[in-house]
């Protein structure tokens, strides 16, 4: 039985709200590191929208090159924690494997789990109630898709995937020309830190979309809150707005109907406004 230790690579993202992310994983060994980092580094430019891809290999080069005749794992340690800056190594943790050839598919596992991943809250709220109100108003319209094929025939389509690698997907996305990419989230409903991370993850879809997607993507955060709930998640919903062409709230029935006459503009016919169901 052998005994790895291993470091998150954590990168302070605003010094100010003290916001880190998880970047990379270094497992210390007699033969060198092991580091593994992020090769899509959409998840830090959800915090951090000047964050250079060059950056990444930089740091993992400058990490092996200062371990390079070090053997001790815990001088290895020792040796990356003299550099302090926003870039940071955390304190080690531990994994046993009974046998070596365990160690890819565990380190693997442990780089989807605590560096690549980013969880979607998990929730029994309203939070579907929302978006399916507005889905069932873009059937009531004729507007909603049956297939993904029927993006090309200025249909919505509702859970788009973007990309099937990480899992992530749309509400709803429309193409006629651009690409109109909405996400919702009902704030009214569920505790507080639930929605930080159900927020960072609409946002993820929005930094994948302007990846993934041939085009030009136009982005729009619609949610609903009342006046206390958007004063409690003001951070949240200011944050959304950097990443949107347009934020809009539900609660208003101004919001609702700006929101109905892009949707309008988009698909270029004009639409009785609804009431969300």
């Amino acid at each position: 039985m052998t005994t790895y230790k291993y470091s998150l690579i954590k990168y302070m993202a605003d010094a100010k709200r003290q916001e880190t992310i998880n970047i990379g994983l270094i497992v210390f060994r007699p033969e060198g590191l092991d580091v593994r980092m992020l090769e899509n580094i959409s998840k830090i430019r959800l915090f951090d929208s000047n964050f250079d891809i060059h950056q990444i290999q930089a740091l993992k080069e400058q990490y092996e090159f200062l371990c390079r005749n070090i053997e001790s794992p815990e001088t290895q340690l020792e040796t990356l924690n003299l550099f302090k800056s926003r870039v940071y190594v955390s304190k080690p943790g531990e994994f046993l494997l009974d046998h070596q050839n365990q160690y890819e598919s565990k380190i693997i596992s442990l780089f989807k789990q605590l560096v690549a991943q980013i969880k979607a809250p998990s929730t029994h709220t309203g939070k579907s109630k929302f978006t399916t109100s507005l889905k069932n108003t873009f059937k009531d319209l004729k507007l909603l898709a049956n297939t993904p094929s029927e993006l090309s025939q200025h249909k919505i389509v509702h859970n788009y995937h973007i990309n099937e690698e990480s899992g992530i997907t749309a509400d709803f996305l429309l193409k006629n020309g651009a690409f109109h990419l909405t996400e919702t989230i009902d704030y009214d409903v569920n505790i507080a830190t639930a929605k930080l991370r159900e927020t960072s993850l609409k946002l993820m879809t929005f930094i994948e979309g302007q990846r993934s997607l041939d085009g030009d993507v136009k982005n729009y955060f619609v949610y609903k809150a009342s006046s206390d709930k958007e004063l409690e998640m003001s951070a949240q919903i200011n944050l959304a707005r950097s990443h949107s062409n347009e934020v809009f709230n539900f609660s208003s029935d101004n919001d609702k109907d700006k929101y109905f006459n892009i949707i309008s503009e988009a698909i270029g016919q004009e639409l009785q406004l609804p009431q969300v169901h």
